[in-house]
């Protein structure tokens, strides 16, 4: 779809679009398709996270139910905390015990760390679905302010803008000086 929007930009009526105007409208578009091929790699990314963090906890939760099926075969009860109550062996009923809290464990620590990793991926989407440039002068006021007062404080967000606002040309400082308008990239084709 961009790829025939970059085009559509580059030929007008089956002709090079040539000239200033030209130049700047095609620039756009490209920065426009890095800017979603971007997005669109983050968004791949967390789908991967999503589906690696099930693929785990599924695994775990099929060995625990297998031990489940184990301890009810064998007329085991389980208790709240895992423990196994039965007629049988002490050595198979504290294997079993030793079994099915390992696959518990297991479980427990796939959830966290799919959380975890996706909670993590969030605050970098919200980055980069956020245009800096949608960012009024009093944001980067307020950025400034909380550089200078509590840096510690900053948000993802906030460091992120900083970021891009040190990628700027020269020109682009200057425009910004006289209070002419200036493009600023957007916070995921920074990086």
């Amino acid at each position: 779809m961009f790829g025939a929007y970059v085009d559509s930009v580059t030929k007008v009526n089956g002709q090079y679009w040539d000239g200033q105007a030209a130049t700047a409208a095609q620039d756009r578009a490209s920065g426009d398709q890095k800017t979603v091929q971007a997005l669109a790699d983050k968004l791949t990314g967390l789908a991967g996270q999503a589906r690696d963090g099930e693929t785990a906890i599924t695994e775990a939760l099929q060995k625990a139910r297998g031990y489940l099926s184990q301890c009810e075969a064998n007329h085991w009860s389980v208790t709240a905390d895992l423990g196994i109550i039965g007629d049988g062996n002490s050595r198979d009923l504290a294997q079993m015990n030793k079994d099915l809290t390992a696959a518990y464990n297991a479980a427990v620590t796939a959830d966290n760390a799919a959380r975890d990793a996706l909670n993590a991926t969030r605050s970098q989407l919200l980055i980069a679905f956020t245009s800096s440039a949608s960012l009024g002068g009093d944001e980067g006021k307020a950025d400034g302010k909380r550089l200078v007062d509590d840096p510690a404080h900053m948000t993802d967000a906030a460091i992120q803008r900083l970021i891009d606002a040190g990628q700027l040309t020269d020109q682009q400082l200057d425009d910004l000086h006289n209070g002419k308008p200036v493009s600023i990239p957007e916070p995921c084709v920074s990086g």
